[in-house]
């Protein structure tokens, strides 16, 4: 479902990620854990492009999410713009992508790239972005409800504002979604009303609200008071049950061991260890790895 090839991301001369490549099958629980400051949501938030690589590339579902060179990203946008009006004026996709590398619309950039983004034609990666998103639900560590909206509201905006469904049709959904988590009668309230439990299971529910492909979890539960925590990772652990693909950025150890079928180790950029979760836990092989278990898992 997701595939990552040499996926980099620099801060001025800080690198943050170090030419990552991974892949994430369709019904996978990818549990990912490091130390602060390792890379961990950095690479989280670039599988769905809200942080934008500097190389590299993401793949989803067989459609690039990213450029891979940063140079060819406004011309790639203008392509996918240009193949959208000639698609609109009848012209089939292939068609339109012909008569784009026959006509020269694409301008070579400082490299000289120019069969580079002939490539990305070839591939039929003509996206907006913001469609391919609508299959990749987001959970924030700090929730990221719209305060000014009802709980109801924050639910139904994304499907009814982008068409997928109307709103008699988001409302159904996010009505049986509600009754699911028991907080049906919260759904005239505002989020502030509402305790940081609540919160982050309305916020889960709003992106199982998009009926995504696979869900990516940044930190769920790490701005939760204790005691709220068991009820969010207690939907977590249903949606993993009935097959949802999941990233889950998290410190819960116990939760990362009983849900995931693949832990990663994330720290100093890059990818230090993958392992199913009892030999991560059981027979880590990476120093760093050993060392951080050491210090966040008690005896």
């Amino acid at each position: 479902m997701i595939d990552v090839i040499k996926l980099t991301k620099r801060y001025g001369e800080l690198t943050v990620l170090d030419e990552i490549t991974e892949h994430i099958s369709a019904g996978e629980k990818v549990v990912i854990v490091g130390p602060s400051g390792g890379g961990k949501s950095t690479f989280l938030r670039c599988l769905n492009c809200m942080e934008e690589p500097t190389a590299g590339e993401v793949i989803f579902d067989g459609k690039l999410v990213s450029y891979i060179d940063p140079y060819l990203h406004d011309d790639l946008i203008a392509v996918s713009a240009t193949c959208k009006k000639l698609m609109a004026q009848g012209l089939k996709k292939e068609d339109a992508i012909e008569k784009i590398k026959a006509e020269k619309l694409l301008r070579k950039n400082e490299g000289g790239e120019f069969k580079t983004a002939h490539k990305h034609l070839e591939k039929e990666i003509c996206i907006d972005l913001n469609v391919a998103r609508r299959d990749i639900g987001m959970v924030f560590q700090h929730f990221n409800l719209f305060n000014n909206l009802t709980v109801m509201e924050n639910l139904t905006l994304a499907p009814v504002h982008l068409k997928i469904k109307t709103k008699e049709e988001a409302e159904a959904k996010a009505t049986e979604l509600l009754h699911r988590i028991g907080l049906y009668d919260k759904k005239d309230v505002y989020p502030s009303t509402l305790s940081g439990g609540q919160k982050q299971r309305i916020a889960i529910i709003r992106a199982l609200a998009m009926d995504p492909k696979v869900i990516l979890f940044d930190e769920p539960t790490s701005a939760l008071d204790p005691e709220m925590v068991g009820e969010v990772l207690e939907l977590i652990k249903q949606l993993a049950n009935e097959g949802m693909t999941m990233v889950i950025v998290t410190h819960e150890m116990g939760f990362a061991r009983e849900v995931a079928t693949r832990m990663l180790f994330v720290a100093g950029g890059k990818i230090q260890e993958s392992a199913p979760p009892a030999e991560f836990f059981d027979h880590p092989k990476h120093p760093r790895l050993q060392e951080f278990l050491s210090k966040v898992i008690k005896n």
